[in-house]
């Protein structure tokens, strides 16, 4: 019999028991009606990640879960793909494997995707905090449910984590499609978002804190920049035609902003002018942009949590 949800958990080079930790936070969960699908992406640790997913399958042999280890290293986004196609499950999620879920967080997504009326459409996100790994940055606490239109939130750059937070229908993937491959190593669950909401796809958020998610500070990847632009141009026509000129203004703030951050800390100094100018043509989504940037970086200079809508 076929499980009521698929997990899927992408990994590479598993360090500090992190995989195991995010497996038994799975096991954990007070819905057990799943299966757990590890994606190996071709760890480089002489097979120490391997070793560590096999030593979890022997440990819970009540549980179903399995590994599949690619044969070259892909990326997070054919990772996932390749879990969500041997998904088994009615309802996918997926899994950092550094990051933790709290017990009721399957429970509480399929009960609101299930009330929801419309769960071939539905993606269901919940709030989180986030943790910083090497101990720079304080705890952010992210509040998607706070939003009064989810939608315009995901356009305008709220990523909401979405590799360690999301639920949907298997039926929604096939609409929406599976992660795009392009997208290595940067802003891929946000482009799936995206490209969700330009499809006409919905967006809830369960109002609890299900998820906690570990981020490095100061972690760069050089294509960040290339990656984003590359996503414009991939959606604008559809989110103009679909959604309207509002949405698209939205989407091109977010764009810019993201172009500045990592502009920014890459030290490509033109391309963050240019697309400091090109936020400021936006002017009521830029002065909030910049008042949340401002609180931001004022909070990261003490140990006071941060809040995001």
């Amino acid at each position: 019999m076929a499980p009521k949800i698929s997990v899927i958990i992408p990994v590479f080079n598993n360090r500090e028991n992190e995989v195991q930790n995010a497996i038994a936070s799975v096991i954990a969960q007070t819905h057990q009606d799943f299966e757990i699908i590890v994606v190996n992406d071709c760890s480089d640790d002489n097979g120490r990640t391997i070793a560590d997913v096999n030593a979890c399958i022997a440990k819970y042999p009540s549980h179903a879960i399995s590994l599949i280890t690619h044969p070259t290293n892909q990326g997070v986004s054919a990772a996932r793909n390749t879990g969500i196609k041997k998904a088994n499950g009615e309802f996918i999620t997926t899994l950092d494997s550094d990051d933790l879920w709290h017990p009721e967080k399957l429970a509480a997504q399929l009960q609101a995707i299930e009330q929801s009326g419309d769960r071939n459409n539905t993606i269901c996100l919940c709030d989180f905090d986030a943790h910083p790994k090497n101990g720079i940055g304080g705890v952010d606490h992210w509040r998607p449910s706070h939003n009064a239109n989810l939608s315009l939130s995901i356009l305008g750059g709220g990523v909401y984590n979405m590799g360690s937070t999301m639920m949907a229908h298997r039926n929604v993937f096939n609409k929406t499609g599976l992660f795009d491959v392009a997208m290595k190593n940067a802003a891929e669950d946000w482009e799936w978002l995206v490209r969700h909401v330009a499809l006409g796809g919905k967006c809830i958020a369960v109002p609890r804190v299900l998820s906690t998610y570990y981020y490095v500070e100061k972690k760069t990847y050089p294509r960040q920049g290339e990656q984003i632009t590359y996503m414009h141009r991939k959606h604008k026509d559809a989110i103009r035609k679909n959604l309207g000129f509002r949405a698209y203004r939205y989407f091109i703030s977010g764009v810019n902003e993201h172009l500045y951050h990592y502009s920014s800390k890459t030290n490509q100094k033109l391309q963050a002018r240019k697309s400091f100018v090109k936020m400021a043509a936006s002017p009521r989504r830029f002065a909030i942009k910049l008042g949340r940037f401002a609180l931001r970086k004022l909070r990261r200079n003490n140990t006071e949590p941060k809040i995001h809508l």
